[in-house]
């Protein structure tokens, strides 16, 4: 009685043991009655006895070996109401099942062998699998949080507790088979009683755990139509209990998210005027909101002491869904929390859920009903505040360092690890291939997918004179077909090196030594426009100059049928024309003057570009509605990598124009074109602001 009354002290041990100790009843009465129901019930011997056996053992080990994966390490009884109620879905069905069996007997007892050969038998195996499987994924747990939750002191007499009362439980199970027997009961029908009898205890289990229920059932649905998956559970374990966990309001489904995949009971920190709300009301019976004024100097107290009593406390530092897909304002009560609350601050990124139709940016970014959505956990994070600071100063402090934790989250967690042809294959998924992305001083717009097929078509033509990962020249300007070259380049494994022919023929000659530059493309029309005759015949005698309009000229019907097949299946067919090239791997020559006026030439990796256009994304809150210009050279870094394969790789327009240098043209073309978004230099834009209208 002592050992049990230690297990009673803790009511989440002791209700782990009765719920064990119903699993030993539940069980033992099965396997008590296999013999009795393999020989009168199914008619059959031993070997059948014995093959039930061992669907039971394998079926208690599988179930275990699935609720290993379910919980992934964490110790939580969350599926434990659900398996409970499957257990007694399965046996209600074995009691009908046994029923059917039984007007199929024959005279003698059978064996495995002819028992197999009726489909009705199969049935009954099929449900003391499902039986055995349920019980594996419901036992684990509760010996997990039976040991973990006992005092390391307490441990041994809480495990012998548990066996008092198994044994206790296992003697009420032979008791209760004899009694029904004895009733006249058969055995299918004392299988269907305590199949009834687990469902009300399934029911009892729901009532103590309504949110592990709650969570499940929500939990399957998300997955069901979003295919959440969830990283960096290891650093959720390592914060610790008492924790402030920060993530990006992207969406209305952002806390249920939350609420349903982490582990454990979470605390949400939520406004008083939302939490009246009527929508609101039934969450609380089933998550623990903590309704805070923002306005109320007290709300930081009650949070800090929240966190201080070991609970995890959700918060959201922008205080609201976003509106433009990027970071809203940071604001640094999260920060100081955690600070005052000695506790860490866990960082998480909510990606995807801002293209559903739940959030707010309807019309600025496609949304679509079913889209793929993930759980980040990053590492946690200490903030270490300087000493002597004053309370403002010490705010303003955590509120910068915050941002900077934000959105270092948005940067550690997007997709760089891709090459930029398979970013704008992406990029056309993401936003649709009808989405205008180009357009240059033609005014011939062009979208993702015909970019795409144009570039797949002039590649297949440029990848037949040159070799997989050669260096080629590009001599073109800010235009359509500049861009369609460049992709066309990297579709085929090629690295395009973009030539500043603003630098002159000898530059160009020496940067051309430089990266062994055997092929050079451009076109006659640029050549001639821009008084480039004599710059192309000197390149000519270093390298074979290749010229658009002669490429357009060889493109018959095969290649255009390729581009079609390829368009449709672009990751494949960009997988298989040449060996894939991989983020580290090159993806662009660029030149520059050089101090002394010696060109010099920079290679970036695809990589290299992919990670700044990230974090340029993680800090400007660019939208899919803005539209760009952009006068900078395509052979210029910052005109190439910011002006040009940022927004197009972010589903934003672009109008190239092929002159930085025409200070009245460009303000007029950029109020013509309703462009909300400029690159350039300091010195260009302070000429555009000389002409430009105030």
């Amino acid at each position: 009685l002592n050992i049990l009354d230690k297990a009673k002290a803790k009511k989440r041990v002791f209700l782990a043991i009765l719920g064990i100790s119903w699993f030993w009843l539940y069980g033992a009465t099965y396997l008590a009655q296999f013999s009795t129901f393999g020989s009168i019930v199914l008619n059959a011997n031993e070997s059948v006895v014995i093959l039930m056996l061992c669907s039971f053992s394998i079926g208690i080990g599988l179930g275990s070996m699935i609720c290993n994966k379910l919980v992934k390490g964490m110790v939580t009884a969350r599926f434990v109401p659900l398996a409970a109620l499957f257990m007694t879905v399965f046996s209600v069905d074995l009691y009908f099942a046994s029923s059917s069996v039984a007007s199929v007997a024959s005279v003698s007892l059978i064996g495995v062998e002819e028992f197999l050969a009726h489909p009705q038998n199969w049935r009954v195996l099929i449900d003391l699998f499902g039986i055995a499987i349920s019980g594996g994924i419901y036992i684990v747990p509760l010996y997990a949080i039976m040991q973990t939750e006992s005092e390391k002191e307490e441990r041994s007499r809480i495990i012998a507790a548990c066996n008092i009362m198994n044994s206790l439980f296992m003697v009420m199970s032979a008791l209760g088979a004899m009694l029904l027997l004895q009733n006249g009961f058969t055995i299918p029908e004392v299988f269907l009683t305590i199949a009834v009898l687990n469902g009300f205890v399934a029911i009892y289990i729901c009532q103590l755990l309504p949110q592990d229920l709650i969570q499940s059932i929500i939990r399957a649905i998300l997955r069901l139509f979003y295919r959440v998956e969830i990283t960096g559970l290891e650093n959720y374990r390592k914060a610790g209990k008492k924790t402030v966990i920060i993530a990006n309001h992207s969406s209305f489904l952002d806390g249920l998210l939350l609420g349903a995949f982490l582990p454990d009971r979470l605390n949400f920190a939520i406004n008083t005027n939302i939490a009246k709300k009527w929508w609101v009301k039934p969450a609380f019976a089933f998550f623990d909101l903590l309704p805070v004024d923002p306005t109320n100097p007290m709300a930081t107290k009650t949070m800090v002491k929240t966190v201080q009593k070991g609970r995890r406390c959700v918060i959201f530092p922008e205080g609201r869904i976003t509106m433009t897909g990027a970071l809203m304002k940071v604001y640094e009560g999260p920060g100081t929390i955690a600070y005052l609350a000695e506790a860490p601050l866990l960082p998480i990124r909510i990606d995807g859920a801002d293209r559903t139709i739940f959030s707010r940016l309807k019309g600025i970014v496609r949304q679509r009903w079913f889209t793929k959505i993930t759980l980040n956990i990053q590492e946690p994070v200490y903030f270490d505040v300087p000493d002597g600071m004053s309370a403002r100063e010490r705010r303003a402090w955590i509120g910068r360092e915050l941002y900077d934790v934000m959105s270092n989250v948005i940067f550690n967690t997007s997709n760089k690890e891709r090459t930029l042809f398979h970013a704008l294959i992406d990029a056309k998924k993401m936003h649709g291939p009808k989405t205008i992305i180009l357009e240059d001083v033609e005014r011939a717009p062009l979208n993702y997918r015909k970019l795409i097929l144009g570039s797949f078509v002039m590649g297949r033509k440029i990848a037949a004179i040159t070799k997989n990962k050669e260096r080629v020249g590009v001599l073109l300007p800010n235009s359509i077909g500049g861009v369609v070259t460049f992709f066309a380049l990297l579709a085929f494994g090629r690295v395009p090196a973009m030539l500043n022919f603003s630098t002159g023929p000898g530059n160009m000659i020496a940067a051309c030594k430089a990266a062994q530059i055997k092929t050079i493309l451009t076109s006659k029309r640029f050549i001639e426009l821009g008084g480039l005759d004599d710059a192309a015949k000197a390149l000519s005698e270093h390298a074979d100059i290749v010229y658009l309009e002669d490429i357009r000229e060889k493109i018959g019907l095969s290649d255009k049928l390729f581009g079609l097949f390829a368009v449709c299946f672009p990751h494949f067919v960009h997988n298989h024309v040449a060996d894939t090239p991989k983020p580290d791997d090159e993806a662009v020559v660029l030149f520059t003057s050089g101090s002394e006026g010696t060109p010099k030439g920079v290679v970036l990796s695809h990589l290299n570009i992919q990670s700044n256009r990230y974090q340029l994304s993680a800090r400007v809150d660019f939208t899919p509605s803005d539209r760009v210009f952009n006068a900078l050279p395509i052979f210029h870094s910052f005109g190439l990598t910011g002006g040009l394969l940022l927004p197009i790789l972010s589903g934003l327009r672009i109008f190239l124009y092929p002159s930085p240098l025409h200070y009245r043209i460009v303000p007029e073309l950029v109020y013509d074109t309703n462009a909300t978004i400029m690159f350039g230099t300091d010195t260009f834009l302070s000429g555009y602001a000389r002409f430009a209208h105030a």
